[in-house]
């Protein structure tokens, strides 16, 4: 998963509801996968907070959000975009030959 620098992150939304970085554990609960299905070799869970959470009975919180103003820790929710929380998306960018 490519890094999140905070100094490039300066909306206040962004800042206070966080964004959703592709984590997941649909298929297999307790099992959490990027968006290519990849098995995570980093995470940075908001243990504090008591993440990852399995939600309640009937809402599952199978989706993972970043939150800088926690620190950047992850946190699990719904992944049903209710809340309104925007996607953070990456690209590659080619470099141009010497």
């Amino acid at each position: 998963m490519p890094y999140v620098y905070p100094s490039l992150i300066h909306r206040n939304d962004l800042l206070e509801d966080g964004f959703w970085i592709g984590v997941n554990d649909i298929q297999d609960e307790g099992q959490y996968v990027d968006v290519n299905g990849n098995a995570l070799v980093y995470d940075n869970w908001d243990t504090a907070g008591g993440e990852p959470d399995d939600g309640t009975p009937g809402v599952s919180h199978d989706c993972t959000a970043m939150f800088p103003s926690r620190d950047f820790r992850w946190r699990t929710n719904r992944c049903d975009r209710s809340d309104g929380r925007q996607g953070l998306c990456s690209i590659t960018i080619p470099l141009p030959n010497p």
